[in-house]
C-alpha cells in the first residue's frame, strides 16, 4: 500500500498552499527569481536530491509532464556532460557521498549481496566534512551503503527515518511508488520542523532527500518468464496508465547483443539481468510498454519534486538555498537492446542528469564540460563559506564544479576525462549459480566483467578484465592480451567498437586510438586510485575465494 507521509503534513496545515494531485504552474513560475540571501553563518542551505536510475534525457520527452525537472532547468544550469563513475546503486552512491573510488569506499557490490559488507564508518562521509563545515547535516530516503542501521549518525547524517517496514528503502518492487510520497513528506517536514529552526539559530543546514523512482523499472515485466527477484506489472494506479507514442524508442533497441565488435561483457549481463528480473522484452511493443512505465515512474517522482519545490518557493527559501539534483546511474530503457544498468560505457548507463540552482547565479544555462560524481562532494564543500574548506577537500580526488557556474565554457576534465570504476561481483557471469548450502553466489572469475574506463570530450574508451586480471596495460599487446578492448566516439550511436581492429581497413588508426587512450587511462587511474592492483577486493566478505565457482 501507498505510504503518503505528505497527506498528513499537508493536514497538518505546514503547507496550505500545496494540492495533493501536484503543483501550479503558477506555485513554481521561475519569472520571479528572489534576491539572493545568505544565513546568518554566511552560508547558504544545500538541499541535495538523488534520484535512483535515472537516464539523461536532452530534452524532456514529448507528452510529459515534469514539472519539476522543468523548474529546476529554468533556474539553475544544466550540466550536459555529467556521468556516474561506477555502478551500480551502492558503488556509486559510496561515491557521491564520499568522493572517493569504490577502490577507497569498498563498496564494490550491492548491500543485499552476502559477500558486501558495510560502509566504513571511519571513512569521512559528505556529512562528517560538512559538519566540521559548521553545517547541520540531515539526509532522507534511500541509503544503500549498510544493511541494518536505523541510525546514520555514524556516518555524519542526522535524523534519518526507515521505511514503513522500518528497514531502508533501498529499491525493492514498486517501492518507489509506495514510498517516495513518504520521503518528499518527511524532507518538507524536517524542513519544517527543524531546518527553518537551525536557521534562525544561525546554523545553515543540508539535507540530502533521496527518492526511490524511477528505480521501479528494475522490476518491471509485462508477461513472460519471471526472474529470482519479485517482479510484475505496474502498480494499479491512473498516473501508470499514460502512454508516450512520440517519445521513441533508442535507435538501437534491436541491437544484437553479439553484434560484431560488442565485448563479451555484455552478453553475459544480459544473461545474468534475465535471471535476476525476467526476461527482457521480444517485441518492439514490449519495449514501448517499458519506456512508458519508466516514464511514468519520472512522473510520479516528480509529482512528489514538485511538493518540495514549491514548499521552498512558498516559504521564501529560494533565495537562501542552493539546490542540487541528479541520479545515480542510469537505464538503457531498450539502448543496444538492453535494459537495467551495469558495469558498460553505454550513455544511457552512465550519463546521467545533474542540474544545479545557485542562488547568486542566473538560470537557463547550460554546461557542455565532462564532469563525474567524483566533483560532487568537493563542489558541495567548495559551495561552504568555511574557512577551513581546503582542507576538507585536500584528500579528494574530484574537482570543484563551482568554477563552471562562473564559466560554463572551462574544460574542466573535458581531455583527462572522468574515470568510470565497475568492480561487481554480482553481474560478471551470466550462468552464476547459488549454493544450496549457505545461499552465497558461485561466480565463474574468469569472465571479463570488471572495468576501468574514462569518457572525454572525443572518446570513450574501456578495459574488461576478470576479478583475478587485473593489469595496467604498458603497451597495446598487454593490452589486448589480459582485456576485452572498448572504444566510442563521444558523441556517436556506439555502435562501431573502435577497439576491434580485425579486418578493418583502418585498422592502423584504430590501434592508434587504442594505445592513446590506454595511456590515458593509465594517467587518470594512477591519479585518482594510484596502484591498481585489486586490493580492494580483499574486502569483499572473505575475499574471492569462497565465492569462486569451480
Amino acid at each position: 500500500m501507498r505510504t503518503d507521509k505528505l497527506f498528513s503534513t499537508l493536514i497538518q496545515g505546514s503547507i496550505g498552499v500545496l494540492s495533493l494531485c501536484g503543483c501550479s504552474d503558477k506555485q513554481l513560475d521561475e519569472s520571479q527569481k528572489p534576491e539572493a540571501s545568505k544565513n546568518k553563518d554566511g552560508n547558504y542551505n544545500i538541499l541535495f536530491i538523488l534520484n535512483d536510475q535515472e537516464k539523461y534525457m536532452p530534452e524532456l520527452p514529448t507528452g510529459t509532464d515534469y514539472k519539476g525537472r522543468k523548474f529546476l532547468r529554468e533556474i539553475g544550469m544544466t550540466f550536459q556532460n555529467h556521468y556516474s563513475c561506477s555502478n551500480v546503486s551502492t558503488p556509486s552512491r559510496s561515491a557521491i557521498y564520499t568522493g572517493c573510488h569504490i577502490t577507497e569506499t569498498y563498496m564494490m557490490d550491492n548491500t543485499n549481496y552476502p559477500f558486501q559488507g558495510d560502509m566504513d564508518r571511519s571513512l569521512p562521509t559528505l556529512g562528517d566534512l560538512l559538519r566540521k563545515a559548521g553545517y547541520y547535516t540531515a539526509y532522507k530516503g534511500k541509503w544503500h551503503l549498510s544493511k541494518d542501521d536505523t541510525s546514520l549518525e555514524e556516518y555524519g547524517f542526522s535524523d534519518w527515518q526507515t521505511g514503513s517496514d522500518g528497514k531502508d528503502r533501498h529499491g525493492s518492487f514498486q517501492e518507489g511508488y509506495e514510498e517516495d510520497a513518504a520521503i518528499a513528506g518527511e524532507a518538507i517536514d524536517w524542513i519544517q520542523s527543524i531546518g527553518k529552526q537551525k536557521n534562525k539559530d544561525g546554523q545553515s543546514f543540508f539535507l540530502a532527500v533521496n527518492f526511490i523512482n524511477p528505480h521501479d523499472i528494475m522490476y518491471y515485466r509485462n508477461g513472460g518468464i519471471r526472474g529470482i527477484l519479485e517482479t510484475g506489472s505496474a502498480p494499479a494506479a491512473a498516473i501508470y496508465t499514460k502512454k508516450y507514442p512520440d517519445a521513441p524508442l533508442p535507435a538501437t533497441v534491436n541491437e544484437d547483443i553479439k553484434a560484431e565488435g560488442r565485448v563479451a561483457a555484455h552478453a553475459e549481463y544480459f544473461s545474468n539481468w534475465n535471471k535476476m528480473t525476467g526476461h527482457t522484452p521480444l517485441t518492439r511493443q514490449g519495449w514501448e510498454d517499458f519506456k512508458d512505465y519508466y516514464l511514468n515512474c519520472i512522473q510520479d517522482a516528480d509529482n512528489q519534486l514538485q511538493h518540495l519545490l514549491a514548499y521552498l518557493k512558498e516559504n521564501d527559501m529560494l533565495k537562501n538555498t542552493i539546490i542540487i539534483m541528479s541520479s545515480d546511474h542510469g537505464e538503457m530503457m531498450g539502448a543496444h537492446g538492453l535494459k537495467g544498468k551495469g558495469g558498460f560505457m553505454y550513455e544511457d548507463n552512465i550519463h546521467v542528469p545533474l542540474v544545479i540552482y545557485h542562488p547568486e547565479y542566473e538560470g537557463k544555462r547550460t554546461c557542455n564540460s565532462i564532469t563525474s560524481h567524483l566533483d560532487i562532494t568537493p563542489t558541495i564543500l567548495d559551495m561552504t563559506h568555511s574557512d577551513n574548506k581546503k582542507e576538507l577537500t585536500s584528500a579528494l580526488k574530484g574537482q570543484s564544479m563551482m568554477p563552471l557556474l562562473d564559466n560554463p565554457s572551462l574544460p574542466h576534465r573535458n581531455m583527462d576525462g572522468a574515470l568510470f570504476v565497475f568492480d561487481m561481483l554480482s553481474m560478471i557471469d551470466g550462468k552464476f549459480a547459488v549454493s544450496p548450502f549457505d545461499r552465497t553466489y558461485k561466480i565463474h572469475m574468469d569472465k571479463r566483467g570488471f572495468l576501468r574506463g574514462m569518457v572525454n570530450e572525443e572518446y570513450k574508451f574501456a578495459r574488461y578484465f576478470s576479478p583475478k586480471g587485473f593489469n595496467t596495460p604498458a603497451n597495446l599487446q598487454e593490452l589486448y592480451d589480459n582485456n576485452d578492448v572498448e572504444i566510442f566516439a563521444k558523441g556517436s550511436d556506439e555502435t562501431d567498437n573502435l577497439g576491434y581492429y580485425a579486418d578493418k581497413a583502418d585498422a592502423l588508426f584504430r590501434k592508434t586510438i587504442a594505445e592513446r587512450y590506454n595511456q590515458k587511462l593509465n594517467y587518470l587511474i594512477e591519479k585518482e586510485i594510484g596502484i591498481d592492483d585489486g586490493r580492494e577486493t580483499a574486502k569483499y566478505v572473505g575475499g574471492l575465494d569462497p565465492y569462486e565457482r569451480k
